[in-house]
């Protein structure tokens, strides 16, 4: 069986356990996600990924996490995920 993967909620800066039912993201299903390649613990393309993260977010007027915070964050979940997924 494959592993299941878990995602990492912010608010902004903050990690958030998960979004009321009246938020944004839930309730007209606004929001943004990359699927990134993770290679030898490294997300491959970041930069790319990060501006179309950022460019996604701006349109929807979206807060995101600053720009090293969410390196930061990617690289240490792609450091430790299983081979296949990075939750």
């Amino acid at each position: 069986m494959a592993p299941v993967a878990s995602a990492r909620i912010f608010d902004g800066a903050t990690p958030i356990p998960g979004w009321p039912a009246d938020a944004r993201g839930i309730a007209p299903g606004d929001g943004v996600f990359e699927t990134m390649r993770v290679h030898r613990g490294t997300v491959a393309w970041w930069d790319a990924h990060w501006q179309r993260l950022s460019r996604g977010a701006q349109r929807l007027h979206l807060v995101l996490p600053a720009l090293e915070q969410a390196r930061a964050e990617a690289a240490a979940r792609a450091a430790t995920a299983p081979k296949r997924i990075v939750p």
